[in-house]
């Protein structure tokens, strides 16, 4: 495995920014004091992103097409950070872009569900020519899942590069074309590439464990008519407080949750939920491994992070705050179309079987 330093890319007065807020922070505290759990977040509102930005795409519809094309079409990098890639069209796209002289790095977890995946893809590319490094150990995880294309594309995914994120799951992907959303995204992605701690600075986007309770939380807060809140893994007892106290005063909320067959930890919150007036469906089909809010129909977040404490807290995720209506209203759409297929948790709960 390889591991260069990347430091270029820190623009002056960013680095200088940069610095002096970790001299503050230690580098790693919140931009903003982060409130204590439990206590009332504060509303946290996406910078609008200016018309062209931001474009979203689904899965399953998508398939590898666009990712797969965002490759092909590099010009001078591919720097990848993902929890898994298995998925042989974007494996084969990665190894010719690095063939041809791209510059390929890839950040890959080393201890994902199936380990020997990553370490048998890492050998392959290195073979090719990328260059390959595990992910940094201070995380609990790296679950995050973006891409940046010639330094001036990022791919924020909710969704590992698998067969099954592009053929069975519910997802979703935006390409941000935002100057600073992109800038950031590199400096976290150099951060992590030399296993340095990195403070987060730019509003729109959401980073475990830095500031994604305080953001996600903030964001479901904010809310004043309608919260619609899709996600695998829901387990995280603030976060399902947030929900019930938001429908107490009168907000439409409705949960999706990832099928409880495939996920039972999810049971015991969609149980509180339902039982607290929230109503809330297990989504089996398409598979639900997205995990976004859309607040208002006005503001929403899409990433990589579950709303578990394990992902909130001590995972290296990403994800994105989103202000631009056409991305949004694609995302409520989706969620409205999913809703009514998706069923009753206790109904789509796995059979008990008895004991003897």
């Amino acid at each position: 495995m390889t591991r260069h330093l990347a430091t270029t890319v820190l623009p002056l007065a960013s680095l200088a920014l940069a610095l002096a807020l970790s001299a503050c922070g230690r580098g790693l505290a919140p931009a903003t004091p982060t409130k204590a759990r439990g206590s009332a977040p504060r509303q946290v509102a996406a910078r609008l992103h200016a018309p062209g930005h931001i474009t979203l795409f689904t899965q399953p519809e998508s398939g590898t097409r666009p990712i797969v094309e965002a490759i092909e079409q590099a010009r001078h990098s591919v720097w990848l950070q993902v929890y898994m890639v298995t998925d042989p069209t974007v494996v084969e796209a990665l190894g010719r872009a690095a063939a041809r002289g791209i510059e390929v790095r890839v950040l890959l977890e080393e201890a994902p569900a199936q380990p020997g995946m990553n370490k048998q893809v890492a050998a392959d590319l290195e073979a090719r020519g990328a260059q390959v490094a595990w992910t940094n150990p201070a995380f609990s995880l790296t679950h995050a899942k973006t891409m940046i294309v010639d330094g001036e594309v990022a791919y924020v995914l909710t969704y590992n590069l698998t067969r099954a994120a592009t053929e069975t799951n519910r997802e979703f992907a935006v390409i941000d074309r935002s100057r600073s959303d992109v800038e950031e995204l590199k400096r976290i992605f150099v951060a992590d590439w030399n296993r340095q701690r990195y403070l987060p600075i730019d509003p729109d986007l959401v980073v475990s464990p830095e500031n994604a309770r305080r953001r996600i939380l903030g964001l479901m807060a904010g809310a004043s008519r309608e919260l619609l809140v899709g996600v695998e893994v829901l387990n995280d007892a603030e976060v399902v407080a947030t929900l019930v106290e938001q429908r107490r005063v009168g907000v439409d909320v409705r949960v999706l949750v990832g099928g409880v067959k495939k996920i039972p930890a999810n049971l015991p919150a969609a149980r509180t939920l339902v039982a607290q007036g929230v109503p809330t469906r297990s989504q089996g089909k398409p598979y639900l491994h997205a995990k976004y809010v859309v607040a208002d129909g006005e503001r929403a977040y899409l990433g990589s992070i579950n709303f578990s404490s394990q992902s909130l807290d001590a995972n290296r995720e990403l994800g994105l705050l989103i202000g631009e209506g056409a991305a949004i209203a694609q995302m409520r759409d989706v969620f409205l179309q999913d809703w009514v297929d998706a069923k009753d948790p206790d109904e789509d709960a796995p059979e008990q079987r008895p004991t003897r």
